[in-house]
């Protein structure tokens, strides 16, 4: 999390899942692994 600054309060995430399924599943669903980046970045509105 940045401390100060203009990108103060902003956090950045990083989550990596591997799924792995067996040879029946492998019908419908072959590839579920996935890398998501999250980003966080609070807005005063009000």
């Amino acid at each position: 999390m940045v401390q100060s600054g203009p990108a103060k309060d902003l956090s950045i995430r990083l989550r990596n899942s591997f799924l792995r399924v067996s040879d029946d599943a492998l019908a419908y669903n072959s590839e579920g692994n996935e890398t998501r980046i999250f980003v966080d970045y609070p807005i005063n509105v009000f």
